[in-house]
C-alpha cells in the first residue's frame, strides 16, 4: 500500500481561501499544526488525478493536534474515485466541504457530489433504494442518469452512521454530450437483438410447458464500456431467450441498430461445453469446446483419453484433447488457438478439422480399442489454413508425425479440411507410426501409404474413393485421389493423375515417389477391397484383419509378402477358414503369391526381398572422449572403456572440434570438424596421424559403419547433405525436407541437419 502525503500537493485545488488548513504548507493558519495524511489505493495512473483539479470538495480541519486520516480508492481506467472516507479516531467527521462544523449531513455531501466528479449540468444521481442494516448504518444506492437516460454501472453509494456520512463507493462516469434522440426505439432493438441471436448463437425452439417467461426485456442507456473506445454510447440492452435453457443480452446501438455484442449470461462454469456450426461441405457439425473464463477453446475434452489433470500452461498444452488450432495462412506458420466468446464457430476449416478428427478418434476407440493416435491417449492436434512457404494456399495435407496439417487446396483442391477420408487418413499415420512403424520408402512405405488409405476409407466408409469430397472438378480423371476398388481411378498410364497400379505386373520399379509409396499402393489397396468383398467377407471383418496385421505382426521393413503372411496369421488368430481363404484369395488376386503355399506364381516386380544378418564386429572395444578441462591442451584421448588409470588413456590430438567426432566401426578412422569448420581425419590404429581433407567449409560429418561413405553438412543453411563415397570417390547431394506422407507435398522449412549418423548398414543416413 503506497502512502503520500497531502503536503507533496497531490490535491492542488482542495486549498481554498476559505480552508482553514492548507495541505500545501502543512501548517494552521491559527498556529496549529494536525496530521492530515492520505492513503491512495489501486491503479492510479498519474501523481495528480484529473478528476481533483476542479474539485472544490475539502477536507474538515483537525483540532487539537488530532490527526484526520483521508482514504482514496481509484479507478485506473477513469482516474475517478470508487471509494472516498475521512476519519478520525475522536472526532465524528465526515467528508464534504470543509468548515468548522465537526458534521457532514448528507444534503451537504449530495450537493459537493457533481463538483466531486466534474459534472455539469446534465448528469444527475437518483436515489434507487435505502436500507439499514442490523450495525444501524443507513445504506443508499444512487444511480446515475445523463439527460434522464440511466448509465450503465454508474451507481454510487452513501452510508451514514448517527446521521453523519462517513464514506461513500460506486462507479461513476463523467457527463457526456449524449441524448436520446433521433433513437430507433426499444421495438426495432428488440427485433435486431433477437434476428441475431437466432442467426449467431442458437436456433428458436418453441416453449412447450411455458413455465419460463420468454419475454424480451429491453433497457435503454448511456453506456460507456460497449468497445474499446470509452466513448459514451446511447444503447438498448436486450435479454433474448431462444429456448427455455438460453439467455443472451444483446447491445444495440441506439442510433444505427448496430449490433455492438452479446453475452451468454447463463452462469456455467469452466469444463466442456458444445455447439452446433457449419463445416466446410455446409453442414451442421456437433463441435465440442473448451470454456475457460469467458472464452471457449477448440479443444473436445470430450473423450474417454481426456485426464483432468491438466498441466499449469492449459489450455496451451491440453492432455488427452481433440485440440484444432490456426496457422493463419501466412508464411511464418504461428500457430494461435482458435477461439469464440460465446461458442460459436464461423471458420469452417477448423469446424471440419475438429470434427474430423473426434471421428477419427471415436473410430479407432470404438473398433479397433485402440486410445487415441498413440495407443496412449496422446492428444490430437489438426492446424488449419497451413500456407506453402512462400505463403500461397497449400494443395496439400499431411502428418509430420506430431500433428495433422490441413492446407486450403490451392488451384488443385478445395480446403482439404473438409474430407473426412483425408483426416482419417492422415491421422491412420500417426497409428502406422505408433505401431510398425513402416518405413516411408519401397514397399514397406508402399504398405504405410495403404494402411492410412485402408483406414481413412473405413473412417469415412460410404464409399471406395479417397478424397471426392476435396478435389476441383477435371483435374483427376476419376474425382478422386485414389480408389481402393479400381486403383487406375479413371486413368490409363502413370502420366494420368491419380492412376496407380492394380497389381504387380504394373509395379513401378522406379526411385520416384520414394522408390513407388503412392503409386504402389494401390496393389494392396485393391487386396483390401478385394478381401473385404470376398466370400464370407465385410469390412467389418477386413479392417480388424488388417488392423491386427499392422499392429501385432508387421515391422519397419516389411514388404508385400510380409503383409500377406501378417494378414492370413491375423484372419486365422480372429475368425476361420472362410476369412482366411478369403486373404488369400485378395492377395493372389492383385499377384502377390506365396512362393511356398502352392497359390501360383512368384512374387512379380516387387516381391520379398528378404535380408540377413549383419556380420559380427569382432574387434576391441575403445573409447574416444574429448577433454573439457581448459587447462590440458589435448582435446581427443583414446582409451579401453575401462582404463585402470591415467596412463591408459591416449593423446589423439590437440585441435579444438566443433562437434562430436564420428568413427569407423573397425575403429581406424576418426572423423571430426575443426572449430575453424576444416574437415578432419586422424589414424587410430597407429600413430595418430591427422590429415585436412578439404577446404572447404564444413558444419558436421559422419562416417558409415564400413568407412566407405560421409555424410557433410556445409555450413551454409542450404538444405543440402552431401554423401561422399570413398571407392567411387565422388560426392552426391541430397535435398532435406520435412517428412510427409502425403504426395507432392513438400513440408518445406528444413534449414540444415544438425545431427548425422549412418546406420548400421550405411545405406541410410539419420
Amino acid at each position: 500500500m503506497k502512502k503520500i502525503y497531502l503536503a507533496l500537493i497531490l490535491l492542488p485545488s482542495l486549498c481554498s481561501a476559505q480552508n482553514p488548513f492548507d495541505l500545501r504548507t502543512n501548517k494552521n493558519p491559527k498556529g496549529v499544526s494536525p496530521s492530515v495524511s492520505a492513503e491512495v489505493i489501486d491503479g492510479r495512473t498519474s501523481t495528480q488525478p484529473s478528476f481533483m483539479q476542479p474539485v472544490p470538495f475539502q477536507v474538515p480541519a483537525a483540532k487539537d493536534k488530532e490527526s484526520i486520516h483521508y482514504r482514496l480508492r481509484y479507478d485506473s481506467k477513469w482516474n475517478l474515485p470508487t471509494y472516498l472516507e475521512v476519519y478520525s479516531p475522536k472526532q465524528k467527521v465526515g467528508f464534504g466541504v470543509a468548515t468548522t462544523e465537526e458534521k457532514i449531513y448528507l444534503a451537504r455531501v449530495l450537493s459537493d457530489l457533481p463538483g466531486l466528479f466534474g459534472w455539469d449540468a446534465t448528469t444527475a444521481l437518483k436515489k434507487v433504494q435505502q436500507s439499514t442494516d442490523d450495525l444501524g448504518i443507513t445504506h443508499i444506492r444512487y444511480q446515475q442518469y445523463i439527460n434522464d437516460i440511466p448509465v450503465k454501472g454508474g451507481q454510487w453509494m452513501l452510508h451514514i452512521k448517527n446521521g453523519i456520512v462517513t464514506s461513500g463507493n460506486g462507479r461513476i462516469y463523467p457527463s457526456a454530450e449524449v441524448s436520446n434522440e433521433n433513437a430507433i426505439g426499444a421495438s426495432l432493438a428488440e427485433n435486431k437483438a433477437y434476428g441475431h441471436v437466432l442467426e449467431h448463437h442458437h436456433h428458436y425452439v418453441e416453449p412447450k410447458l411455458g413455465v419460463i417467461d420468454r419475454t424480451p426485456v429491453t433497457r435503454e442507456w448511456i453506456d460507456f464500456e460497449s468497445g474499446n473506445d470509452l466513448i459514451a454510447k446511447h444503447i438498448y440492452t436486450v435479454e433474448v431467450r431462444p429456448t427455455d435453457l438460453e439467455v443472451f443480452k444483446v447491445w444495440v446501438d441506439a442510433k444505427t441498430g448496430a449490433i455492438l455484442k452479446t453475452l451468454d449470461v447463463l452462469c456455467e462454469i469452466d469444463g466442456p461445453k458444445t455447439a452446433n456450426a457449419t463445416d466446410l461441405n455446409n453442414r451442421s457439425r456437433v463441435i465440442n469446446s473448451y470454456q475457460v473464463g469467458s472464452v471457449y477453446y477448440m479443444i473436445d475434452a470430450s473423450k474417454s483419453m481426456w485426464t483432468n489433470s491438466q498441466s499449469s500452461d492449459f489450455p496451451d498444452n491440453p492432455s488427452g484433447a481433440i485440440w484444432t488450432i490456426d496457422a493463419g495462412n501466412t508464411a511464418a506458420q504461428s500457430f494461435s488457438h482458435v477461439t469464440s466468446n460465446n461458442n460459436t464457430w464461423s471458420e469452417r476449416s477448423s469446424v471440419s478439422a475438429h470434427a474430423n478428427a473426434g471421428l477419427a478418434f471415436d473410430y479407432f476407440k470404438n473398433t479397433h480399442s485402440r486410445n487415441s493416435i498413440n495407443g496412449n491417449g496422446g492428444s490430437i492436434i489438426s492446424v488449419v489454413n497451413v500456407s506453402d512457404d512462400d505463403g500461397s494456399s497449400l494443395a496439400n495435407a499431411y502428418w509430420n508425425g506430431q500433428a495433422m496439417f490441413y492446407g486450403n487446396g490451392g488451384n488443385t483442391f478445395t480446403p482439404l479440411a473438409g474430407a473426412l477420408d483425408v483426416a482419417g487418413h492422415e491421422l491412420s499415420h500417426g497409428v502406422v507410426s505408433n505401431t510398425a512403424n513402416l518405413e516411408y520408402e519401397g514397399q514397406s512405405g508402399a504398405i504405410n501409404e495403404s494402411m492410412a488409405d485402408v483406414f481413412g476409407a473405413m473412417i469415412d466408409r460410404d464409399d471406395w474413393l479417397m478424397g471426392e469430397d476435396i478435389v476441383k472438378p477435371g483435374v483427376f480423371p476419376g474425382g478422386a485421389l485414389r480408389n481402393l476398388q479400381n486403383p487406375h481411378n479413371g486413368g490409363t498410364s502413370l502420366s494420368s493423375r491419380g492412376y496407380q497400379p492394380d497389381e504387380m505386373s504394373e509395379y513401378y520399379t522406379g526411385s520416384q515417389d520414394n522408390y513407388g509409396v503412392h503409386i504402389n499402393s494401390g496393389i494392396v489397396n485393391r487386396a483390401f477391397y478385394l478381401a473385404a468383398t470376398g466370400t464370407g467377407m465385410s469390412k467389418e471383418k477386413a479392417e480388424k484383419i488388417w488392423y491386427r496385421a499392422l499392429t501385432t505382426y508387421l515391422t519397419s521393413k516389411s514388404q508385400f509378402l510380409d503383409l500377406r503372411y501378417a494378414c492370413v496369421n491375423a484372419a486365422t488368430d480372429l475368425y476361420g477358414a472362410a476369412e482366411i481363404a478369403a486373404v488369400k484369395s485378395a492377395f493372389d488376386g492383385v499377384q502377390i503369391f506365396d512362393p511356398t503355399g502352392g497359390s501360383g506364381g512368384g512374387t512379380g516386380g516387387g516381391g520379398n526381398t528378404g535380408g540377413g544378418d549383419l556380420p559380427t564386429n569382432a574387434g576391441t572395444e575403445n573409447i574416444v572422449s574429448l577433454d573439457l578441462n581448459t587447462g590440458d591442451n589435448t582435446t581427443f584421448y583414446k582409451s579401453t572403456t575401462a582404463p585402470a588409470s591415467a596412463s591408459d588413456y591416449q593423446a589423439v590430438t590437440q585441435t579444438t572440434p566443433k562437434k562430436r567426432c564420428s568413427i569407423s566401426d573397425d575403429g581406424t578412422l576418426l572423423y571430426f570438424i575443426t572449430d575453424n569448420n576444416i574437415l578432419k581425419s586422424i589414424e587410430l590404429s597407429g600413430t595418430f596421424a591427422e590429415t585436412q581433407l578439404s577446404n572447404d567449409a564444413w558444419d558436421n560429418v559422419a562416417v558409415s559403419k564400413d568407412g566407405s561413405k560421409l555424410a557433410l553438412i556445409t555450413t551454409e543453411e542450404d538444405a543440402k547433405m552431401w554423401i561422399y563415397d570413398f571407392v567411387q570417390q565422388e560426392f552426391k547431394t541430397y535435398t532435406l525436407y520435412n517428412p510427409t506422407y502425403s504426395e507432392g507435398v513438400d513440408a518445406g522449412n528444413v534449414n540444415y541437419a544438425d545431427a548425422v549418423e549412418f546406420d548400421n548398414t550405411g545405406e541410410y543416413v539419420l
